[in-house]
């Protein structure tokens, strides 16, 4: 009987495969697996959205997340982009790249470090030794905050994502069960921020270090990729505009409208970044899949072809959760988050390419079309910049959450030109 029923299934995956021209097997078996890990991320994140609003005031949750905003902004120094070149890479057989990586994403760091010094003299001059405490602290252990997530690269380019999913997924819940003590225990952002570094730190580098010792043979007996630090570095510097541009709207929203603003725009992005969870999944089945095929005229053809699927998928979640955003916000967050609901609403309507250019973002990245790259990640996100320059003075709230869908927008309308344009212009 169950003999028969996965018959009937593999059929069915079978046939629905070649109706939508894809291998929908591989789909399925991967994004099974890559699901667990975003899936547990995305609850792990609500989770303690919801134990800090609730442990703190609106005042100290928004300096945490302007905290959190300058944090990420400051990733840059971490190549966030070698995580693409690994993948890229290990997919091609060059093993050696996972240790070369983590060397390399090791080295700039440290400039993150200076980064964040500079910084903690700013607040200390300005008065704000609270504030200097937290960066110097982070200027300390940053080095190594993201260096060894490198496992979970090399995991996917080998396509190991089962192994991936059970790694990155122990790591997030050890990692966020500290930082949920630390939360309750202490309620102070000083020890919390120093937990929240340590534990990120300490687990990356113990599921780095599971990982080299299991795959080590493998690794030492590989090419090594000559291009991979010169292709990582170019995939980072593409992401330093839509890094600012990314966390900028949280930086502005607490100048021009203080910390408890910022707090409720944070909770809304919290809700709204849910849509993720159908789409991160497959992201990071997409690359290792795209970097095997060599013709990108057909691969673009393909890709091109499945666009009206990849719009359906994302506008479905995007109305799902512009349905249950206020239900969220009432059942999880304090009453003085309530406004989160509707601003998590509006950002959700700016989500609906978002598949279609994640898709296309790793079609240009898998073929390594450099130049096209940086437009399409540099041009959205200077448009946003310019947008939340323009519209949070005159527009508040309001003026950020458009700038964020407008630019969104854009982005996925580039994305498609510049593919079209590489493929038949070459």
């Amino acid at each position: 009987m169950i003999k028969k029923s996965k018959q009937i299934i593999n059929n069915l995956i079978t046939k629905g495969g070649r109706l939508l021209g894809i291998d929908l097997s591989y789909f399925i078996k991967g994004s099974f697996w890559t699901s667990i890990p975003v899936g547990t991320e995305a609850l792990l994140n609500v989770l303690v959205a919801v134990i800090f609003t609730r442990a703190v005031s609106q005042e100290v949750y928004g300096e945490y997340r302007f905290y959190i905003s300058v944090l990420f902004t400051f990733v840059l120094f971490s190549l966030p982009g070698m995580t693409g070149a690994i993948i890229q890479s290990v997919a091609r057989k060059h093993d050696k790249s996972f240790l070369d990586g983590t060397k390399t994403i090791l080295k700039f760091s440290l400039l993150g470090s200076l980064a964040f010094l500079t910084v903690a003299s700013y607040f200390y001059v300005k008065g704000r030794s609270d504030m200097s405490l937290y960066f110097a602290l982070t200027a300390i252990i940053f080095p190594f905050l993201y260096t060894f997530r490198t496992y979970s690269s090399y995991l996917i380019g080998k396509e190991r994502y089962s192994q991936q999913a059970k790694y990155y997924t122990v790591s997030l819940l050890l990692m966020n069960a500290f930082f949920i003590i630390a939360i309750v225990l202490f309620r102070n952002l000083a020890p919390i921020i120093l937990t929240y570094l340590l534990a990120g730190s300490i687990t990356n580098f113990m599921m780095h270090y599971i990982v080299k010792r299991r795959y080590e043979k493998q690794i030492h007996k590989s090419r090594k990729d000559n291009s991979l630090s010169k292709y990582g570095i170019h995939l980072s510097l593409m992401q330093v505009v839509p890094f600012i541009a990314g966390n900028l709207d949280k930086i502005f929203i607490t100048y021009f409208l203080g910390f408890k603003v910022v707090a409720i725009y944070a909770i809304a992005q919290t809700i709204a970044q849910q849509n993720k969870l159908s789409i991160r999944p497959l992201f990071r089945i997409i690359l290792p899949k795209l970097s095997r095929h060599k013709d990108a005229l057909k691969t673009y053809i393909f890709l091109r072809s499945k666009i009206w699927y990849l719009i359906g998928i994302s506008t479905t979640v995007c109305i799902v959760g512009i349905i249950f955003s206020p239900l969220l916000v009432d059942i999880l967050f304090p009453n003085e988050y309530q406004r989160a609901a509707f601003y998590a609403q509006l950002l959700f309507a700016g989500y609906i390419f978002t598949f279609a250019s994640t898709v296309f973002i790793n079609y240009l990245t898998s073929q390594k079309m450099t130049k096209s790259l940086y437009k399409a990640t540099i041009y959205p996100a200077a448009l946003k910049i310019l947008l939340l320059v323009i519209l949070l003075p005159l527009f508040g709230i309001y003026g950020a959450i458009a700038s964020q869908i407008l630019g969104n927008y854009f982005m996925f309308g580039q994305l498609v030109y510049l593919s079209k344009k590489e493929v038949y212009s070459s």
